[in-house]
C-alpha cells in the first residue's frame, strides 16, 4: 500500500509546534502556558537578541518571566498514539512531509529555529 501524504487538514494544529509548523516529538509546555518542540524553544531561547534579557513568547510577544520548561506527557502520549494509528493505516506523517499550507504572508517573525504565524 503506497503511503498517504497528510495535509494540515488530516494534522491537529494542537499536534504542531507554533515555531516549527511540525508534528512535535518531545512537546514542553512554555512560561507562557503555550506547548512548543522542545528544541524549537530551547533554540528560540538562545538567540543573540535574549543573550541579556528575558526571551519573549514567540506565540504572543509577551515577556517571559522563566524559561522553565515541563514534559507535556499527556500530549506527547497523545501524539504517539496518533502516529501509531496513522502508521497501521499507511500514513506518512512524517514532519517534513505535512503541507500546512502556509505562505509568505501568513509569517510574523521567525525565529533562529522557525517561522512564527
Amino acid at each position: 500500500m503506497e503511503p498517504v501524504l497528510m495535509d494540515v487538514a488530516s494534522t491537529p494544529q494542537v499536534y504542531l509546534c507554533p515555531i516549527t509548523g511540525e508534528v512535535m516529538v518531545d512537546p514542553v509546555v512554555c512560561d507562557d502556558g503555550h506547548t512548543y518542540e522542545k528544541a524549537a524553544i530551547q533554540n528560540w531561547f538562545n538567540q543573540d537578541q535574549f543573550a541579556d534579557t528575558d526571551p519573549i513568547s514567540p506565540n504572543t510577544g509577551a515577556p517571559l518571566l522563566s524559561r522553565r520548561l515541563v514534559r507535556n506527557h499527556a500530549l506527547r502520549k497523545i501524539i504517539d498514539e496518533w502516529r501509531e494509528k496513522a502508521a497501521k493505516g499507511g500514513w506518512n506523517i512524517e514532519p517534513s512531509k505535512i503541507d500546512i499550507g502556509w505562505g509568505d504572508s501568513d509569517i510574523v517573525g521567525k525565529g533562529g529555529y522557525g517561522m512564527v504565524r
